[in-house]
């Protein structure tokens, strides 16, 4: 039928209808069915959308579904995160209060995973007939909204489990937050790996650009392994995350013709410091060694401080098939049963790791301070260095501390103390103006041969890590003041300030834990932080902050660095597991030999923007396979019969019951009202107290309770506890203090 024998009154009703409250994009005959037209009309129906569409009125959008046509003053862009529970929340940029933030009800989401680029637009909110959890969440956002399209997928390969219904294959995603399964086009019965068949199996998929129907379509491109098998767990985590593997035979072949020692010609040139007293530290069980340090007592008064890092860049040339690798790693990644290098073993172990006894190539930084541990003076270096001593944490901790010696030889006890002693100094001064220092423990676990938990403990030598952590942000800061003083195009580590909205939400969470602060500074948070340092709540309180802080990332922009308190600052001392720190070297290196540029700003942009995203991932990635095998290990706990008691920290509270996290483990819980001793317990938010019959005062948010294992929830990764009546609370006990320093792990360094 031709557009102008459609009737008019037709086409205004389809118009009307499309720009209506709570009308979704539909399919033509979806909107003739809503419109209750008879079936002969569907033509006419079909006629009226383009008559339409050609006024500019109506556009199709994703899924062959009709729309009203909006401006680009109507359309907003921004990145959707979606809950598990299925609703979405798009932030938008450049935008505050209650234009900062669309929630997406799940019939809107139109397609978008979580943490897509999606254009949406705003619309009238609907009449709240869903749950209460539904409205609950709602009620947090001012606005709501719609997804228009998918402007750019967050990910375009993700992981599941392979199944098969009556008409075609499918995959049912791991990600928590992605709730819409996946129509596999094509055999995966041919996909690399699949064996006999890969019916039920972990998958990776990658997602096609086209939908099949409404649903989602994607092609097995890689069979993992049935769930359960040993290391299967941890490599899903590390396909979901993209996370490279592995190396080009190129780049093997590269590595293998590195001699292990240098030569002569290597040493040319260099300052030569084998004859300093010159050690590394690091934790017992470190892959890599790429910072070692030298502390001298000046006649005068005050000291200097050497820092030399391990010179990659001398290895390690610029479009290498070496260089290629590492940047596509971005950095050395630390699972939970496997360590992933961003460089070869054999030059991350034995060719750049500055190990005790053998001649290393290295850059240097050497810091002269004052007495009051002023800095005075800055020089740096290529140079040639042999390590005396390599010594870990825990050794350097006990000696430190006066527990012992830590079988450290004597000769070295001077220079450690010596250390320790400037590294307090250095320290002081920073949380004078303004550092944040957050309490932060570490849980280790160890594995069996088939990479099962058989136990989990809290890292300790705060004082240790703490005398090497203070000399790398020295040396760190002395580059960066380098760098931006040059001029040159460079990267540096930046963390801007939080938004006006993160203020806010942080004084709420402080709030829920029975605060009454509203911190509007670095000089608050640190105050804050300080005055329950010794309490159980100081974990808690560092967590209600650490959320509503930004994300420190690399940049060619030199920006101050909110957290550490410093106006300029890098990442220069960790080449051997960081992209961005061997590029920083090369820059470092040209401005020694006059010459001005390393690298052009647009490619310092590109290498700062792909290291953030590679940190990103990889800490995510870190941080998932240490929770499933935290899981695993409850699972074992619980089929031998060993439930607790165990001291648990109380951080929340919801309708249905208290929030908590097991103190050795640092594994969240949840205890169901059914499992309180008394079920009337009921949390006041403002105060933080939890209150019982006649409003007895229980317990609070920070308290330390016995709990009890009841169930393990494998699909939330989280365990259900009960409250162990009659072996006391908090309130009887005292509080418990969670007191710690962060772990000895190199991971850590990433501020």
């Amino acid at each position: 039928m031709n557009k102008q024998h459609v009737p008019h009154n037709l086409t205004e009703r389809l118009l009307e209808f499309i720009r209506s409250a709570g009308y979704r994009p539909m399919k033509d005959h979806d909107l003739a069915d809503e419109m209750s037209l008879p079936h002969h009309r569907r033509a006419d129906v079909r006629g009226a959308l383009r008559e339409l569409a050609d006024r500019g009125l109506v556009q199709l959008v994703r899924g062959n579904r009709w729309a009203a046509a909006r401006s680009k003053l109507d359309v907003l862009t921004g990145t959707i995160s979606i809950s598990p529970q299925g609703h979405g929340m798009v932030r938008l940029p450049g935008r505050t209060g209650a234009d900062a933030e669309l929630f997406i009800p799940p019939h809107a989401i139109g397609g978008a995973l979580h943490g897509d680029e999606v254009e949406v637009e705003k619309v009238a909110g609907s009449p709240r007939r869903e749950a209460r959890r539904r409205e609950e969440m709602a009620a947090r956002f001012r606005s709501e909204g719609r997804v228009l399209r998918v402007v750019r997928r967050n990910k375009t390969t993700l992981v599941g489990l392979l199944m098969r219904s009556a008409a075609y294959w499918y995959v049912i995603p791991d990600h928590p937050r992605i709730n819409q399964n996946i129509v596999i086009e094509g055999s995966p019965e041919e996909a690399p790996g699949a064996g006999d068949s890969p019916l039920r199996k972990k998958v990776v998929v990658k997602l096609l650009d086209h939908a099949h129907g409404d649903m989602l379509a994607g092609e097995v491109v890689e069979v993992l392994g049935f769930p359960g098998e040993p290391g299967v767990d941890v490599l899903c985590i590390l396909r979901e995350h993209a996370i490279a593997t592995g190396f080009s035979e190129a780049t093997q072949r590269e590595a293998k013709a590195t001699p292990t020692l240098p030569t002569g010609s290597d040493t040319e040139g260099r300052l030569d410091l084998r004859g300093e007293m010159i050690v590394t530290i690091d934790p017992a069980d470190a892959r890599d060694h790429d910072d070692a340090v030298s502390l001298r007592r000046r006649p005068e008064g005050g000291w200097i401080l050497g820092v030399h890092i391990a010179d990659v860049s001398h290895f390690v040339s610029p479009g290498s098939a070496i260089d290629r690798d590492a940047r596509e790693h971005g950095n050395s990644v630390y699972m939970v049963d496997r360590f992933i290098p961003m460089l070869p073993s054999y030059l991350t172990s034995e060719v750049c790791s500055l190990k005790a006894g053998r001649d290393r190539l290295a850059y240097s930084v050497f810091i002269t301070y004052d007495e009051h541990a002023a800095p005075l003076h800055v020089e740096m270096s290529e140079s040639v260095i042999h390590p005396r001593i390599l010594i870990d944490y825990d050794r350097v901790q006990e000696l430190i501390t006066g527990r012992g010696d830590g079988g450290i030889d004597p000769v070295y006890h001077d220079v450690l103390r010596d250390m320790h002693d400037l590294a307090t100094r250095l320290r002081r001064h920073r949380m004078h103006h303004g550092a944040i220092d957050l309490t932060m423990p570490e849980v280790h676990c160890e594995l069996d041969a088939e990479g099962r938990p058989v136990s989990m403990h809290r890292r300790t030598s705060a004082e240790a890590y703490h005398l090497i952590e203070e000399c790398m942000l020295a040396a760190n800061v002395a580059v960066a003041e380098r760098l931006r003083e040059s001029g040159v195009p460079a990267i540096y580590r930046i963390h801007e300030d939080p938004s006006e909205d993160q203020w806010q939400q942080m004084a709420l969470d402080l709030q829920q834990l029975g605060l009454s602060e509203s911190p509007t500074d670095r000089h608050d948070i640190q105050r804050i932080s300080r005055a329950h340092a010794k309490e159980a709540l100081a974990y808690p309180i560092s967590i209600a902050i650490l959320r509503n802080l930004k994300r420190a990332v690399y940049s060619a922009e030199c920006s101050p660095h909110f957290g550490l308190a410093f106006d300029r600052y890098t990442h220069f001392t960790s080449p051997i597991r960081r992209y961005s720190d061997l590029v920083v070297h090369r820059i470092l290196k040209h401005l020694d030999k006059g010459e001005r540029v390393a690298y052009r700003k647009h490619e310092c942009e590109e290498v700062a923007e792909h290291c953030s995203r590679r940190e990103r991932e990889a800490g995510e990635a870190e941080e998932e396979s240490l929770l499933i095998k935290r899981i695993q290990y409850y699972e074992i706990l619980l089929e031998k019969g060993e439930i607790g008691p165990w001291p648990a920290l109380i951080t929340g509270s919801t309708t249905r019951g208290l929030l908590v996290e097991v103190v050795d483990t640092l594994q969240r819980g949840f205890i169901p009202t059914h499992a309180l001793p008394d079920p009337s317990l009921q949390h006041d938010r403002e105060t933080g107290f939890i209150k019982g019959r006649k409003g007895r005062t229980v317990a609070r948010i920070g308290d330390v309770i016995p709990v009890e294992l009841m169930r393990v929830d494998h699909g939330r990764r989280s365990i259900e506890l009960r409250w162990v009546e009659g072996n006391g609370s908090a309130a009887a006990s005292g509080r418990k203090t969670r007191r710690e320093g962060r772990g000895g792990g190199k991971r850590q360094r990433r501020r």
